[in-house]
């Protein structure tokens, strides 16, 4: 089990950072891997989970916050395990007090 694994376990739902290249734009269904287009900025979205697809493809079910229509009803999945677009880089979590809240940086 990788440490982000451990960390949706542990924590839940992480936030994350990705590069948004144009193919992204696109994107329906399946394990999404950037193949053309170039970069067109950073993104912001949530991991929820993981699994294996039908051809044993690796992939993080991630939410993007940009609607409902885009994507697969508004979330994604994305090659793991092989840092896809960054996403594996920069990963946080919060965690609840009861009279204060903190945040801390997974990777």
């Amino acid at each position: 089990m990788s440490a982000v694994q451990d960390a949706l376990m542990k924590h839940g739902p992480l936030s994350a950072s990705m590069v948004v290249y144009e193919d992204f734009l696109t994107y329906r269904s399946g394990v999404y891997r950037h193949t053309s287009g170039k970069q067109i900025g950073n993104h912001g979205v949530k991991i929820i989970g993981w699994g294996v697809d039908s051809t044993n493809t690796p992939y993080w079910l991630c939410v993007n916050i940009w609607n409902q229509y885009w994507g697969n009803q508004g979330l994604f999945m994305i090659l793991r395990e092989h840092d896809e677009c960054g996403i594996e880089q920069d990963l946080w979590t919060g965690t609840a007090h009861l009279n204060s809240t903190s945040t801390s940086r997974l990777f």
